[in-house]
């Protein structure tokens, strides 16, 4: 009787979104630079594709762009600089156990960035509250960038 139950608490959790016990879960971050900075994210999602799609769908423009991708049990955090002309606009993310630490720690990164008149002005964060495994990167700008340098 006790498999019965577990076997369906298990059934439910899957229909419901719920991590399963052990399975990651996954955030996004997306930015929009056009006409400004807007920020999203989604955490908690069952796979890469589903926070990927779901932080789009939150930004709605097609100039919005996946900046941070992470699984497990973590917090996100990507800085960008403010508009002060530049052509490229410095940036930092990291992903640790605890929101502050993620904080501080892409604050850190963009501040060292950064050009004359530009400041980290402009935050996106997300915690995964549920799944397991730890925090991971699975897709941040850097990747894209250092591929474009490459050519």
């Amino acid at each position: 009787m006790k498999l019965k139950w577990t076997v369906a608490a298990l059934a439910a959790l899957t229909l419901t979104g719920a991590a399963a016990p052990g399975q990651p879960r996954y955030a996004a971050l997306v930015e929009d630079l056009e006409g400004g900075f807007r920020g999203f994210a989604v955490a908690d999602q069952a796979s890469r594709a589903d926070a990927e799609k779901a932080a789009l769908a939150k930004c709605g423009q097609p100039s919005c762009e996946v900046v941070l991708v992470f699984s497990g049990r973590a917090c996100g955090s990507f800085h960008r600089a403010n508009d002060a002309g530049f052509e490229t606009r410095a940036f930092g993310w990291a992903t640790e156990p605890k929101l502050t630490e993620a904080t501080a720690q892409s604050l850190k990164t963009c501040s060292a960035e950064l050009y004359t008149g530009e400041s980290c002005v402009h935050q996106i964060k997300a915690c995964n509250s549920s799944g397991g495994g730890e925090g991971t990167v699975v897709y941040s700008i850097s990747d894209t960038l250092e591929d474009e340098e490459e050519w």
